[in-house]
């Protein structure tokens, strides 16, 4: 039954979110946004709530410690899954994203400098979720001001084939969120579960098995994007999931309840997230395409680490 919880739960998360980052869009599309700001935000934050749920519903559930694993894990598959598949099909540009990017590394120093003492408790989750509350203003502010990028709105349309009326895109929130709520649940238990039977951390299978779910909605959506050439798009609905993951995400779960973080987890794993980050950082700041090459080298290093992560595990 845990393997059926965990594959129905899957299902359900996909569902979820492709209906959600639908409606979302088509709600965005309608009031005129930029084609990057929806991505930064509306569909960043459409394919981070699985996260967002899956580790809310694992902290009130007496395992807070997959919550941290999720976050973590789904950070690292962002960059080197997410950002790595896509370039197999068409490569990809990362420019224009200096800010953005910027703003991701202070989001990530702050969550390490939170995890060093072993606890993110209440007070830093405020924290994390102010910055985040500040962040969402000033991208807002900034593509009010930033009008050229409406031009691109024709085409997004095209992209994701959204609806223009209203009772269609609330169909699809309902939808996107009620599939999300049944499917995070189910997760969480076949998780679990599995954990106990091969006695596996739920660190582990935070870092990699709910990681790798809950980030098939930023998969699924970069791919459509890669398709059509949607390249602004990708890097910002990466950057801006990783940026909702990590004050979002962290700072609503620990204002819940405090989430332990393990040790190996200080040393290695927010080692990884923080290393995957500056991979991007040439790519971005001289504005060099991400190519088949670039997508292969960051999926090898993906599978390494889900390789390590479990080896590690072992020898504990």
């Amino acid at each position: 039954m845990n393997y059926f919880f965990v594959a129905f739960g899957l299902s359900l998360l996909i569902l979820g979110g492709e209906f959600l980052v639908r409606g979302a869009v088509s709600l965005a599309l309608k009031l005129k946004v930029s084609t990057l700001l929806i991505a930064l935000t509306v569909i960043a934050f459409g394919t981070s709530m699985p996260e967002l749920l899956v580790s809310i519903d694992a902290a009130l559930s007496g395992s807070p410690e997959l919550a941290i694993g999720n976050i973590v894990g789904s950070n690292i598959a962002n960059i080197l899954l997410v950002l790595g598949l896509p370039a197999l099909i068409a490569p990809i540009a990362l420019g224009h994203n200096i800010k953005n990017y910027i703003t991701l590394i202070i989001a990530y120093i702050l969550f390490i400098i939170f995890s060093f003492d072993l606890l993110i408790t209440n007070f830093e989750g405020t924290v994390l979720f102010i910055s985040l509350v500040i962040f969402l203003f000033s991208t807002y502010i900034q593509g009010k001001k930033d009008r050229k990028k409406s031009e691109s709105i024709s085409t997004e349309v095209n992209s994701f084939e959204v609806s223009n009326k209203f009772f269609m895109i609330l169909i699809l929130l309902i939808l996107g969120i009620i599939g999300l709520f049944f499917g995070s649940d189910l997760l969480i238990r076949g998780a679990v579960g599995i954990a106990s039977d091969f006695n596996v951390s739920k660190e582990i299978i935070g870092l990699s098995l709910l990681a790798i779910g809950t980030s098939l909605p930023e998969l699924t959506t970069s791919i459509i994007a890669a398709i059509k050439k949607q390249g602004d798009f990708i890097i910002g609905n990466i950057i801006g999931s990783n940026i909702f993951n990590t004050l979002g995400v962290a700072g609503l779960t620990s204002l819940l309840v405090n989430i332990p973080v393990k040790q190996e987890i200080v040393v290695f794993d927010l080692s990884a997230m923080f290393l995957s980050l500056l991979f991007l950082m040439p790519l971005i700041f001289f504005k060099i395409k991400v190519s088949r090459y670039i997508g292969i080298l960051l999926f090898a290093l993906y599978i390494t680490y889900i390789f390590t992560i479990f080896i590690y595990d072992k020898n504990l």
